[in-house]
């Protein structure tokens, strides 16, 4: 039998696309499919107009557009198109997303990544990212693969090192 692996990643756009741009072209071709045309501007260009900040959201990248539409984004291309009002305050213009500094995103991701989730469910990584159930609680509070901007990796670490070292402590007498 097989042993089975949980996601060992965030997951961002590139994971639904190829590249964030590859990701973007596909969604507006099943736009344009479905009959709605929706035309991405400078989608080749540098963005530009205020950045959108992003999040994790159960284990993968997402930016938020003030038309409350959340979408993928990718530290490795940041920018953000929103297909919910097509960036409309922005001209339709592509926009930045800001994310953490490298050192500190990897951090972040390596943090979230310790915390154990059931993700049996589902056939596909992508799947099983979006129905994955969090492990471990601290006190009523799931202990979520999720960041938020301003949080700190110190944070990060003091909600759950307390919980996930006595997850491992139960793990380990269990198991003798």
């Amino acid at each position: 039998m097989k042993t089975i692996t949980s996601i060992d990643r965030i997951i961002s756009a590139k994971d639904y696309g190829g590249s964030m741009t590859g990701y973007l072209r596909g969604l507006q071709m099943s736009f344009k499919k479905s009959g709605k045309a929706v035309n991405i501007v400078g989608l080749d260009k540098a963005p530009s107009g205020t950045p959108v900040k992003a999040r994790i959201w159960q284990s993968q990248w997402v930016a938020d557009c003030e038309c409350n539409t959340t979408m993928f984004v990718d530290p490795d291309e940041p920018i953000f198109f929103c297909f919910g009002c097509a960036n409309r305050l922005n001209g339709g213009i592509i926009r930045p997303v800001d994310f953490p500094p490298e050192p500190e995103r990897k951090e972040i991701e390596r943090l979230l990544l310790e915390r154990p989730v059931d993700d049996i469910a589902g056939m596909t990584d992508l799947e099983r990212v979006g129905l994955q159930k969090p492990l471990l609680f601290v006190g009523a509070a799931p202990l979520v693969r999720s960041w938020e901007p301003g949080e700190t990796v110190a944070t990060l670490e003091r909600q759950q090192r307390s919980a996930i070292d006595a997850w491992h402590k139960e793990l380990k007498n269990g198991i003798q």
